[in-house]
């Protein structure tokens, strides 16, 4: 139902692309607090609360209630509320959070560990070198802009990350000279109301370039794009009685038919990611661990029962010819370097069938299903910053004159437009739910599987909770 209210919504938007939000109460009137994000229940969740919603509003239509009917449609087309905004509806203003969500969020794969800081307490989000040179590019392009950007975390005395600093740079181009600012929470000694805005601000601008490079780099490329070749060689390589194929073969399902709809609508030219998110049309230049422990042994039990000796699996002429494959055509660029593993052992073979397994299953579930959650409440993630910091201007330019004068309209015209919010909120919604055929990893069993003792006791192992 979201996404058929972000195409209606889109529709309606369609000759107003540039359209800020007049408001946050504007924003928040997208979604219906009476239906709230829930997880799926075993009584038929949203389905069931449609049915006994259309059951209602078909007697109150025959009763002539019209107003109340049609109040009732109008709340059906509107976005579940996100998890992270039914929770708090302040979230997206809190320093704690906006910390928490680079550990904890739907990108925690890039913040760092800063090395050189003995005491180990200083984390850094770091987006600088990766999107300078495309900085003066991407603001050549209507409606959007860019930075090169830095976020410092510090880890406090209560294991909780507090941000302390960011740093915005603008590279200097032929007309202008560099431009650099760094910005920081304000204190509570030195309550700034300006202060306090320019680092909501600064907050939204480096959230938008993560959720670009969550977008195309963790979700996409890392995770999607990178098991293709495996899916190919496999299906040509392979036969489907092979056994590496029969374990590999529940991680696979669905993937090359996904990834075929995100090459038609997503990633493809002036598509969704490129009219949407930060890079713009320059995109394409420990409870997890236990799991992997398990994809893992499970792997370790499969392998040592078809490949007794590590000759077996040298022996194996359709496993060879697969990675053969993989290495030679599926990434032809990289065919020589020295990392490709041999499968000539054991280990190596675990070690490879145990990690694409992971990343086809578990990790991609942990960069995709909180898609919408986190990234479906605007101000939280957004996924472009369309104008630039007011300080940029200089203390005398309009720019600055307009902040001082309405800090919040600056916000939202900062924020992703109607247009855009409607369209990417409708995708992340789709992107988010479960497919009514999906498998959970341990809930698949081959049929060979059942009728051999030894798989059939290793399959149960890793399944057990």
């Amino acid at each position: 139902m979201s996404v058929l209210h972000g195409i209606c919504r889109i529709m309606k938007l369609s000759k107003h692309s540039s359209q800020s939000f007049p408001t946050l109460d504007a924003i928040n009137a997208m979604y219906d607090d009476q239906f709230r994000n829930q997880p799926v229940q075993p009584d038929g969740g949203r389905f069931k609360f449609i049915a006994e919603f259309l059951e209602k509003e078909a007697v109150l239509l025959f009763e002539q209630e019209g107003a109340e009917f049609f109040e009732g449609i109008r709340r059906v087309f509107k976005f579940e509320t996100p998890e992270i905004h039914d929770r708090d509806k302040f979230a997206w203003f809190r320093d704690e959070e906006f910390a928490r969500e680079t550990l904890a969020g739907m990108n925690p794969l890039s913040i760092q560990l800063v090395r050189a800081v003995a005491k180990k307490k200083l984390f850094m989000l770091d987006y600088h070198d990766l999107y300078l040179p495309f900085v003066n590019k991407v603001r050549q392009l209507e409606g959007t802009t860019l930075y090169g950007a830095r976020a410092l975390f510090f880890l406090a005395g209560d294991d909780t990350l507090r941000p302390i600093a960011i740093e915005l740079t603008r590279p200097k181009s032929a007309s202008k000279p560099q431009w650099r600012e760094v910005f920081t929470p304000a204190s509570a000694h030195e309550a700034s109301i300006t202060g306090s805005w320019q680092w909501q601000l600064a907050k939204a601008h480096v959230v938008s370039l993560d959720t670009g490079y969550h977008q195309l780099v963790s979700h996409w490329l890392r995770t999607h794009c990178c098991v293709e070749p495996y899916i190919i060689a496999a299906n040509r390589q392979l036969s489907q009685m092979h056994p590496i194929y029969r374990l590999l073969h529940p991680s696979f399902r669905f993937t090359m038919e996904i990834n075929a709809q995100a090459r038609s609508l997503l990633i493809n030219a002036d598509g969704i990611i490129e009219s949407t998110f930060s890079p713009g049309k320059y995109s394409m230049d420990g409870n997890q661990l236990g799991g992997l422990r398990r994809a893992v042994a499970w792997a370790f039990d499969y392998v040592a029962h078809y490949y007794p000796g590590a000759a077996d699996i040298v022996d194996d002429v359709e496993l060879q010819a697969w990675w053969d494959e993989v290495r030679t055509k599926g990434h032809a660029d990289k065919k020589d370097e020295p990392w490709w593993p041999k499968l000539d052992c054991h280990e190596s073979l675990v070690q490879t069938l145990s990690t694409i397994m992971w990343v086809a299953s578990a990790h991609h579930a942990a960069v995709n299903f909180s898609q919408y959650p986190f990234g479906g409440y605007v101000p939280n993630r957004p996924y472009i910053a369309r104008i630039n910091m007011p300080s940029e201007m200089g203390a005398d330019g309009n720019g600055m004159h307009a902040f001082m004068e309405a800090p919040d309209k600056v916000l939202l015209d900062t924020l992703p437009s109607q247009h855009q919010s409607a369209l990417v909120m409708a995708i992340l919604d789709l992107l988010s739910s479960h497919s009514s055929g999906e498998e959970y990893l341990g809930t698949y069993q081959d049929p060979a599987w059942e009728q051999n003792g030894k798989i059939n006791k290793a399959f149960e192992d890793q399944a057990r909770p």
